[in-house]
């Protein structure tokens, strides 16, 4: 099987339009058409996005006759996390764009990335408000396109010592957006504006919005932003 066809293999078994995929990997409609018909071929950083969004090596997309390992071939999982978080931790104290597998949000595209632990990246934005992104949502970590503009100035980034031991704790009583995961093409994306966080345990998040309480679990929540 070709390249072209894999990728169209692939888009179809996860239900994306042709649209949806250039969305993801930020090219054009006509960019995805022509990889399926084998008329060009994605750059490396696409292939890499690729391989992330599939959840697919770049071997299985690139060398025809390769195919998909069992379920129950799991043996190299834990090193294969491990690897992916040494990798991850090269980006601290670097401006980054982040893609996320999310059908609601697409990703960030300058944040300065603090610290990473084994669940979650913790970054600032460009005027210092702090966020913090599960990492089992993130396709693919890379450069910012500011390194990229040589006449423009490179932001400073406040790197501080924030506790890895616990990181959601820091956004305990202050004043934050959150947005949930966002799994189907058919459902809105939803989350909070600006609500305060009142406590925050292993498994939930309390929440008062205009004095109202709620309780949120832990893992429908993709991102927390400071306000």
């Amino acid at each position: 099987m070709t390249l072209g066809k894999r990728i169209q293999e692939l888009r179809k078994q996860n239900n994306f339009s042709q649209e949806q995929l250039a969305e993801k990997l930020e090219v054009s409609r006509q960019a995805i058409s022509k990889w399926e018909l084998d008329q060009s071929i994605p750059d490396t950083d696409k292939i890499i996005q690729l391989s992330y969004l599939f959840r697919v090596s770049t071997d299985y997309l690139l060398i025809e006759g390769l195919t998909l390992p069992s379920e129950g071939n799991t043996d190299n999982s834990t090193n294969k996390n491990t690897s992916s978080l040494d990798c991850y931790k090269d980006f601290i104290g670097r401006w980054v764009k982040i893609f996320l597998d999310d059908r609601g949000f697409g990703g960030l595209y300058q944040v300065a990335m603090l610290n990473t632990d084994d669940n979650y990246l913790l970054f600032h934005d460009k005027k210092g408000k702090k966020g913090i992104l599960k990492i089992k949502s993130i396709l693919s970590i890379s450069d910012a396109d500011i390194y990229k503009k040589t006449s423009t100035k490179i932001p400073d980034i406040q790197l501080d010592n924030l506790h890895l031991s616990n990181p959601l704790k820091y956004f305990e009583g202050k004043r934050c957006m959150i947005r949930y995961i966002c799994k189907s093409m058919f459902t809105t994306p939803q989350g909070h504006f600006d609500v305060l966080v009142e406590k925050i345990t292993p498994d939930e998040i309390l929440i008062n919005s205009k004095d109202k309480k709620s309780i949120i679990k832990l893992n429908r929540i993709l991102m927390i932003n400071e306000r």
